[in-house]
């Protein structure tokens, strides 16, 4: 079992912790999922900085995990099923993001959160 870098260093935050953690200075700034959860969750009312892109994220993807055994007892057919189900998943959510994302971040810079791009290094 490896040690847990978040909870090391004190950065473990649930998704309904990171507000109040905001609130009382306890945080400097927090990015959760992007420009539309963060709005969803408030941080604008408690941060006026938003940094981007989020770094905890190299790539947002989902995952299908099977037994190997029971992967392999499958039929093609039925394994094509499900990676083209895994697919179109992983499509559907990062179009529900690139719609969505753009919008709130929009709202963001209307309400007076200022935007800083991070460098790619």
């Amino acid at each position: 079992m490896r040690p847990n870098p978040r909870q090391q260093h004190g950065w473990h935050y649930h998704a309904g912790d990171i507000y109040p953690a905001l609130e009382r200075g306890a945080i400097d700034a927090a990015e959760y999922i992007g420009p539309h959860d963060d709005e969803k969750l408030g941080f604008k009312n408690v941060a006026k900085y938003c940094y981007t892109p989020g770094r905890q994220e190299g790539g947002t993807l989902l995952h299908v995990i099977a037994s190997l055994e029971k992967w392999e007892g499958l039929p093609p057919a039925d394994k094509k099923a499900v990676v083209v189900a895994a697919q179109a998943t992983t499509a559907g959510m990062l179009a529900h993001y690139d719609t969505k994302n753009p919008d709130a971040m929009f709202r963001l810079v209307t309400s007076g959160v200022q935007i800083s791009v991070l460098p790619r290094t």
